[in-house]
């Protein structure tokens, strides 16, 4: 009987059980601008895709989201506060 991890073409980020070669491969395309982009929505759209990877990214990007959000919300509070001092 033939096993995912044993058949030919499976590639790095489809496994069971993902390698420290594997994870290695990950982050160092995640440092390449725009290529992240693009290899974040390639593993997100494909079936075949490791879950726990699959879960990993999608916690990184709400992860994301929750920090930008804080972010513009700080930023704008500090701009506020600023200009009331300014009017004062």
């Amino acid at each position: 009987m033939e096993t995912t991890n044993t058949r030919r073409g499976v590639t790095l980020f489809e496994r069971n059980q993902m390698t420290i070669g594997a994870w290695a491969v990950y982050h160092l395309l995640l440092m390449i601008p725009i290529v992240n982009i693009i290899f974040i929505i390639m593993l997100l759209l494909s079936p075949r895709t490791n879950k726990s990877l699959k879960n990993l990214i999608l916690f990184q990007i709400i992860v994301i989201v929750v920090f930008i959000f804080f972010g513009i919300t700080l930023f704008g509070s500090f701009i506020a506060m600023f200009n009331q001092l300014g009017t004062g």
